[in-house]
């Protein structure tokens, strides 16, 4: 009998293990695909199972669509990146990181975007993307050369529009900063449990048709949910005080007349010679939530589905 019973329990073991190991080698036949646009036209896709990222090379490279099985999770205008501060070139972007179409060098695995030295600043962008099979992350690496021939202080600024049916959270950090604008009110949040929410209304937009909210955040990410998706952006964890000037670490946007809310994170603030580069990056990471997590502010699981992604 006892035999018997380790026998069982020998075998169980083993189907487990089987099991384990066809899974992993499962996950392991994802293969990043680049698939190049088509004649006449700019957007590259960078997928991996059904997931989906596209950046239009002839706007700005921005990201302007991220799904999963078919499903968006991006809002109108899509995903830009700029330096930061802004006070150094006002409103609106530079167009040559903004609008203007960026080169382009695709590999079997990756995609790289490279933008014209801009007039203002004297600053190369490049953006480089892929996809990591181990973590169904998309990396996004972000590089500022500085080409002015003088020192340039800058930090980087990844700005993501979406939908204003969303909900977007982080992990409170040391401080909120005061409203550095004076063309907009401050954005009103909500503080449970350590995590900061916002999910639009129009009563949430302070004095106005515009509010901004500058904010430390802590752990290194920021995530939004909408329609059954999680997306997730992870990055480097910053100090209040690595922050560029009238900016923070997490920054969002919103208003009472466009259909988007803008969720943004940026990089430490540092000082780079004639000739130097500063590289950053961000993982992003989309999601199905299980049916029983709803799109609430405050919902526990949300965070704790979050938390378990990041920590990969």
């Amino acid at each position: 009998m006892r035999r018997d019973f380790i026998k069982a329990i020998f075998f169980s073991a083993a189907f487990m293990a089987a099991a384990t190991t066809f899974a992993q080698k499962k996950k392991a036949t994802q293969t990043v695909k680049i698939e190049s646009p088509a004649a006449g036209e700019q957007t590259y896709k960078v997928s991996l199972g059904s997931t989906v990222m596209a950046i239009d090379a002839g706007q700005g490279a921005r990201i302007t669509s991220f799904t999963l099985g078919g499903k968006e999770i991006i809002g109108p205008g899509g995903s830009t990146f700029w330096t930061s501060p802004q006070d150094p070139w006002g409103w609106p972007p530079i167009p040559e990181h903004h609008d203007k179409p960026y080169k382009v060098t695709a590999t079997k695995n990756s995609v790289e975007f490279t933008s014209e030295k801009d007039a203002k600043l004297g600053v190369v962008i490049k953006k480089n993307i892929t996809a990591n099979p181990s973590d169904s992350s998309f990396v996004v690496s972000y590089t500022i050369t500085n080409e002015s021939g003088k020192e340039l202080k800058v930090a980087p600024w990844e700005n993501t529009r979406t939908k204003k049916s969303s909900i977007t959270f982080y992990p409170r950090g040391e401080k909120e900063f005061e409203q550095s604008s004076p063309v907009m009110s401050v954005l009103k949040m909500n503080d449970i449990d350590g995590i900061r929410w916002f999910a639009y209304s129009p009563d949430r937009v302070t004095d106005g048709n515009m509010a901004k909210l500058y904010a430390d955040g802590s752990e290194g990410w920021i995530a939004n949910t909408d329609e059954g998706l999680l997306l997730v952006k992870k990055f480097q964890d910053t100090k209040a005080s690595e922050r560029a000037p009238g900016e923070g670490e997490i920054e969002i946007f919103a208003d009472t007349q466009n259909p988007f809310i803008e969720m943004e994170q940026q990089g430490a603030y540092k000082t780079l010679a004639p000739g130097a580069k500063l590289t950053w990056q961000v993982k992003w990471y989309l999601r199905s939530l299980p049916s029983n997590v709803t799109k609430e502010e405050g919902n526990a699981q949300l965070v704790k589905i979050v938390r378990s992604i990041v920590k990969k």
